[in-house]
């Protein structure tokens, strides 16, 4: 764990000799200052990183660590032993296998969770304790992870970006997210063939955007009520419907379903109320375009309909 400012913030506590392994309780002070109280009665004042522990202290791993975090190396895991929140970002990256099991006591993760291009790495059991991520939680380019079941107990997350990740098959791991702050961004995992992890989001506060070659289906969407930004729905190419949005209302930016080469039916739009700007529908061959006219003209607010290359050949309907 290297290259930021702080580093591992440490505990000292004066426990005699030997030291007695007890964690100690840090306030923040919301003044730049920490306050650290110990079990054995000492009370320590941190200044940030300027702060170093006296020289007539035991020293111990906090089970908290202010800052940013890297880890790119055992060294970096193994300083994490025993920590269980980290307050700004945690960044995971390393293009050789190491043990990230010392992890395994981390809850919270203050800003962003990073877990990048870390081919080797095939799940997440190190996070199994994981509770709330406060920024996105972005997992991008892991050639060999296979599932998030290990999340299972993460509730509280401001976005999701899940992109490229080669044998990604299961979202399962992801029902305790029943809303984010941010976006949810889907793009990318070629063998992912099924959203039901994400059975019980709600609601998006940012952009919703789904790029799901491999999946024939939305039916992880079934909860979904609100997306305060963007959606699209785009390169989805097993795609035949929408039915499991049929319980969205209201979408704050755009709406952009586009290049889905199967989509032939949107009746699982016709929930929706308002969409905040202009709805456009692209390349989307085998949906006929007065179905999508009737759609837009039930919608009850919408900012205009922007079609091109869908099927115009269709015959309406009776």
């Amino acid at each position: 764990m290297r290259g930021w400012p702080l580093g591992l913030l440490v505990a000292a506590c004066t426990t005699g000799d030997p030291p007695v392994d007890t964690a100690c309780d840090l306030t923040d002070n919301d003044d730049g200052t920490y306050t650290l109280d110990c079990p054995d009665g000492t009370t320590s004042t941190l200044y940030g990183e300027d702060w170093q522990p006296p020289v007539d202290t035991a020293v111990y791993a906090t089970e908290v660590v202010l800052g940013d975090v890297e880890v790119i190396n055992q060294r970096d895991a193994d300083d994490l032993a025993g920590v269980r929140e980290i307050t700004g970002n945690l960044l995971i990256s390393s293009s050789v296998s190491i043990d990230l099991q010392p992890l395994r006591g981390l809850e919270v993760v203050g800003a962003g969770l990073y877990l990048d291009d870390t081919p080797w790495l095939t799940d997440l059991s190190f996070l199994r304790r994981l509770q709330t991520v406060g920024h996105e939680l972005w997992i991008h380019d892991m050639d060999a992870l296979t599932d998030l079941s290990a999340l299972r107990d993460l509730q509280g997350v401001g976005g999701l970006s899940i992109i490229r990740n080669a044998s990604l098959t299961s979202l399962e791991g992801l029902q305790g997210i029943t809303s984010t702050t941010g976006g949810v961004f889907l793009g990318d995992n070629d063998a992912l063939a099924s959203l039901e992890g994400l059975s019980n989001l709600a609601h998006v506060g940012g952009d919703l955007e789904l790029l799901v070659p491999g999946a024939s289906t939305l039916d992880g969407l079934t909860s979904l009520r609100s997306v305060g930004g963007s959606l699209s729905v785009a390169e989805s190419t097993l795609l035949t419907e929408l039915d499991p949005l049929s319980g969205l209302q209201s979408v704050g930016g755009y709406l952009q379903i586009e290049a889905n080469e199967a989509l032939s039916d949107i009746a699982g739009l016709y929930g929706l109320e308002q969409v905040g700007d202009m709805a456009i529908f692209r390349d989307n061959p085998a949906l006929c375009a007065w179905r999508i006219e009737a759609w837009y003209d039930a919608l009850d607010e919408g900012s205009g309909l922007d079609l091109q290359d869908n099927d115009d050949t269709c015959e309406e309907a009776p």
